[in-house]
């Protein structure tokens, strides 16, 4: 799910370019909790190619990848302490 996600919606950085993902994340990091402030702060920084609404959707995205990749670190965990239980 994760590497379809990826292929489909711009790689690792949700289509943005590294460096607007990066300011993006350290404003999220700045402000953790607060979307509304990390938000604001990210499209304002970042105000000739996102606005609030691009901004917002990037949110989504992240959160949504973010919540694949803790399923697939969890699915492999999961799978080798079975094997190692059962092997």
């Amino acid at each position: 799910a994760v590497e379809r996600m990826l292929q489909e919606e711009g790689g690792s950085t949700g289509g943005w370019d590294d460096r607007d993902h990066e300011r993006f994340l350290k404003h999220r990091t700045q402000h953790p909790g607060r979307p509304d402030v990390y938000i604001a702060r990210t499209a304002d920084d970042l105000h000739q190619d996102h606005d609030v609404a691009s901004v917002e959707q990037h949110e989504r995205w992240y959160v949504r990848f973010q919540a694949l990749l803790q399923a697939k670190r969890d699915a492999i965990r999961t799978w080798r302490s079975n094997k190692k239980h059962s092997g």
